[in-house]
């Protein structure tokens, strides 16, 4: 899979662009998920975030638990409810939303 990437070097953020090439969606997918997580995994390695000035959003959602944990999860959500009880704001951008 090819993989351009550019960065920051004053902030150390690296930005990585997934080229599908030829390659169905299925297994663009599968390698995709493979790459994502291999990154992930070496980011936790030498203690880096899986996101810099762009956030979580719906590319990242799906990892977000994994890279930094349930617990931490749990009281980002908690922090959040804080601030939109009725949560209106980013509906289900990161956190989903609990069955109500």
């Amino acid at each position: 899979m090819r993989i351009p990437n550019f960065g920051h070097a004053d902030d150390g953020n690296l930005h990585i662009y997934l080229c599908s090439d030829n390659d169905s969606k299925e297994e663009f997918a599968r390698k995709s998920h493979l790459v994502i997580s291999e990154l992930y995994k070496k980011a936790r390695e030498v203690d880096g975030n899986m996101s810099g000035e762009h956030g979580i959003g719906y590319a990242r959602k799906d990892y977000f638990e994994q890279f930094y944990g349930k617990d931490y999860v749990e009281l980002l959500t908690r922090i959040k409810h804080v601030f939109d009880p009725n949560e209106v704001i980013n509906p289900d951008k990161v956190f989903p939303l609990k069955d109500k």
